[in-house]
């Protein structure tokens, strides 16, 4: 998995048209769907396609969508 497969997901998930693009250092309060539900979803999206279940701490104090991207695949290559 890479950093455009989750950028997939985001956009699958938020039901964004697929030539939406990510602003580097946009914050997900500033992509259209992304709020409590969207993130709920998003993380479950993530969870199926890795086959695993994400930890806690992967979401305290996240910033950027870059940020949250980053971690999952720091996860992902780590676990």
């Amino acid at each position: 998995m890479d950093v455009n497969k989750l950028y997939q997901i985001i956009r699958k998930t938020l039901n964004l048209p697929d030539s939406f693009e990510f602003e580097k250092n946009v914050r997900p309060s500033f992509i259209p769907g992304w709020d409590s539900l969207g993130w709920m979803q998003i993380i479950t999206e993530i969870e199926n396609e890795i086959g695993s279940e994400l930890p806690l701490d992967i979401f305290s104090e996240l910033g950027t969508v870059d940020e949250f991207c980053a971690r999952i695949l720091k996860y992902i290559t780590t676990k």
